[in-house]
């Protein structure tokens, strides 16, 4: 009886009882997660401020190398001694050296002391970039696409400095600028370098030194651009342009162009072809009549930028064959299109140009030209078309 009374008690119990849920099984060990692409860190970093990407170098060694890499994506040096630091970085992690894409050298402010003529004498001068310097920097930067020489007492190399374009040829876009004193680049030294460039797609040159034989002897250019720049070079011969822009021409691959022309518009003969395709102009001119034969010559024009000192009849440009989407007019008073004429092209939409016009941007000079402002704003309100007046601080050249 006890047993049965016991078994019974028992059986009560389990039968009576809650029973607790039963516990989860523990969970596996966490697994080392997979680092992340460098692409999808890169990406990250493009989207943060440059003086907060050291902070992220600090998450792990992976972020650390990455960081490291996207600082020097785009170096730019206005030193000889930022120059051999960025070498001798370089040099120490040889991981790095495919990193930096773009190059920017520089006139920079920076001085070092150095010993004068006199036994114990300490002069302060110029720590400026040097053409060895160029050359270092561009044997130790095999990834490097963009180039980019501003204001550099480089007047004149020699034959060993310019040799260093060999080893860019799959650099595709390169700008200089030289000083508009004496120390600027001149045409020969230019020649010389992008012939060595096969692959260039972008072209920007400014204060460029040019003497009438320039370029001889030189062998032209195969690369075939797709936007070129030219400001502040003055005498260049037509001669010139066709050595700078022969394949080009020939291929019809350029799309933008950006220049200042300030010689007779019946001259424009070297460029009439290369324009054939042209997309986006921006001239600068002091020439009557300069801006109207460019753009007969532009069929497929989309954006155009003028900055004129003389009137431009805008229904010339009824000769496009393709409609405009963006007009910018930064011209000097006196100069670029009527505001009244301007208003009465984008209220009517004629010509047909206008039809697709977007966007328009004009300079105001005189006080006297509010009415004439807010006729032409109210236009563009009507029509959808993006409206917006430069003050004469935002004023510069028109593309660099």
């Amino acid at each position: 009886s006890k047993q049965a009374s016991g078994r019974g008690r028992k059986e009560r119990v389990v039968n009576n009882s809650n029973p607790l849920p039963l516990p989860l099984p523990p969970p596996p060990l966490m697994q080392a997660s997979l680092p992340m692409p460098s692409e999808v860190l890169q990406l990250i970093f493009s989207y943060v401020h440059p003086g907060s990407v050291p902070s992220l170098a600090l998450i792990s060694r992976s972020w650390h190398l990455e960081a490291r890499r996207h600082l020097l994506s785009h170096c730019a040096i206005t030193s000889s001694s930022q120059a051999r630091l960025l070498l001798q970085t370089l040099q120490d992690n040889p991981e790095l050296r495919d990193a930096c894409r773009a190059l920017t050298l520089s006139k920079g402010s920076v001085t070092k002391v150095v010993p004068g003529a006199k036994r114990g004498q300490m002069v302060r001068v110029e720590d400026a970039v040097e053409p060895d310097d160029l050359v270092l920097l561009v044997g130790a930067l095999p990834g490097m696409q963009e180039l980019h020489l501003r204001e550099l007492a480089f007047a004149t190399l020699r034959r060993r400095h310019v040799q260093f374009a060999s080893a860019l040829s799959h650099l595709h876009t390169l700008s200089i600028c030289g000083s508009p004193g004496s120390g600027s680049f001149n045409l020969v030294t230019v020649g010389q370098v992008i012939s060595s460039l096969p692959q260039l797609k972008h072209l920007a040159l400014r204060h460029i030194h040019v003497h009438p034989s320039a370029l001889e002897g030189i062998s032209p250019p195969t690369f075939q651009l797709q936007s070129f720049a030219l400001f502040s070079t003055r005498y260049l011969e037509p001669r010139h342009f066709r050595w700078l822009l022969r394949t080009t021409s020939h291929a019809e691959s350029i799309r933008h162009l950006a220049l200042d022309w300030n010689d007779s518009p019946r001259k424009i003969n070297p460029v009439r072809y290369v324009v054939l395709r042209l997309t986006k102009l921006s001239l600068s001119t002091r020439i009557p009549g300069t801006v109207e034969a460019f753009v007969m010559h532009c069929p497929s024009l989309r954006d155009l930028t003028i900055k004129s000192s003389y009137p431009v009849d805008v229904r010339v440009f009824s000769n496009l064959e393709t409609p405009l989407w963006s007009f910018v007019d930064r011209s000097s008073p006196g100069g670029g299109v009527s505001l009244s004429l301007l208003e009465r092209v984008v209220r009517t939409r004629r010509p047909p140009f206008t039809r697709e016009l977007s966007k328009v941007v004009v300079m105001a000079w005189k006080d006297d030209e509010e009415a004439a402002l807010e006729k032409l704003r109210l236009a563009c309100l009507a029509k959808g078309v993006a409206f917006a007046v430069a003050t004469e601080a935002e004023d510069s050249e028109v593309v660099w």
